[in-house]
């Protein structure tokens, strides 16, 4: 009994209040401890990795009718590359990290709700993997109905930032999630706006609230329509919308095992190959229709899109002739721009395929060898 009460504790608390209307980011906040000085415990306060989703908490939310991971089906198909720096503090700190539980579970009706966190953040001294899976204490909150004005002034609200240049690069990111969690066509719809734009800062967050979006399908189709227009099309936005029209509807069952899991790998990786294809002939028949810097950003894009399809799986799909075909119009539209303009691309760009083998027509022009025919 005295060894069971010396265990660290998590006690969490909400960070604005038990009543949210539907769609807010619902923050809690994990607040460690320990009875004991806790000299050999520490705790992991890393909120992200490189997947966008940190997995040692896992939040119980109860009733669970009509409540989804909205990116299970995302993590179960593509995987996702997590790990990343990692940082630790002593648990005598009592350190305290906020999560945003929209990030696991959406919650789109209004309802009484119940929740609790279990997390395997802290370990003792230098072991290598976490000591406890630590419980926390029960907390209860209300979704409520969110007024359609209120959500509509948000929403634009946000849009705005996401596109204002002197805004910075924080209050971009949380303008990101506001409408990641959002979950309306008009959130879809601003998100696609604001991640065909060059900015690094909330591409992450776009990414994953479109491919956690409701409605996907209005998701795709909004992005796909994105690459007729004359604005540029960059490399961020293509990967999202191929892994969009990739990733299935259905989330994992809890049973599912190695095989299945394996299955599923496959059957999306196909997938994924065939329609980097469809969106490589989609732009093509767009290039045309930019402005010359926009083309050129584009076919930039486009580059990148099939230098991620494997040489085997092009040969697999008997589509080597059209790859090359592509790589043709690549140069074609390189050797068009100005000498000032194509060496830019070549010293900066381009810098990272100058190796590149399935480019090779692209790489001709670049070094000097001049204009390309498509």
């Amino acid at each position: 009994m005295e060894a069971a009460s010396a265990q660290p504790r998590l006690h969490i608390s909400l960070v604005d209040g038990d009543v949210h209307p539907v769609g807010d980011p619902i923050r809690v906040a994990l607040r460690f401890s320990s009875p004991s000085d806790g000299a050999d415990h520490r705790v992991e306060i890393t909120t992200r990795d490189r997947s966008g989703r940190c997995r040692q908490d896992a939040f119980d939310v109860q009733p669970t009718d009509g409540l989804v991971d909205p990116l299970a089906a995302y993590f179960a198909d593509a995987g996702g590359i997590f790990g990343g720096p990692r940082r630790e503090v002593p648990i005598a700190e009592e350190p305290e990290i906020v999560r945003t539980l929209n990030e696991h579970v959406r919650i789109d009706r209004p309802g009484r709700f119940a929740l609790r966190v279990r997390t395997k953040r802290v370990r003792r001294g230098s072991a290598s993997s976490g000591g406890w899976m630590l419980s926390s204490n029960e907390i209860r909150f209300e979704v409520v109905c969110a007024r359609p004005e209120e959500r509509a002034e948000k929403i634009q609200r946000a849009a705005r930032v996401l596109v204002d240049p002197s805004a910075a690069a924080r209050a971009k990111v949380e303008a990101a999630r506001t409408l990641r969690f959002s979950g309306t066509r008009d959130a879809v719809d601003a998100m696609v706006g604001a991640h065909r734009m060059d900015e690094r800062a909330t591409a992450r967050e776009l990414r994953l609230g479109l491919l956690g979006a409701p409605d996907r399908a209005h998701a795709v189709d909004a992005m796909r329509a994105c690459l007729a227009g004359e604005a540029p099309i960059r490399h961020d936005f293509l990967q999202t919308l191929s892994l969009l029209a990739s990733v299935r509807t259905d989330a994992p069952s809890a049973g599912e095992g190695v095989e299945e899991r394996a299955r599923r790998h496959r059957t999306f990786h196909a997938r994924w190959q065939a329609a980097r294809r469809d969106l490589a002939a989609a732009l093509v028949r767009a290039l045309d229709g930019k402005p010359v810097d926009a083309r050129a950003t584009s076919a930039r894009a486009l580059a990148e899109l099939i230098r991620c399809v494997p040489g085997d799986a092009r040969d697999a799909l008997d589509d080597r002739p059209f790859f090359d075909g592509i790589d043709r119009r690549l140069a074609a539209i390189i050797g068009a721009l100005p000498p000032e303009q194509r060496r830019r691309l070549a010293a900066q760009d381009w810098k990272p395929m100058r190796d590149e083998p399935r480019l090779q027509h692209v790489m001709r022009v670049l070094r000097g060898g001049g204009n390309s025919s498509a």
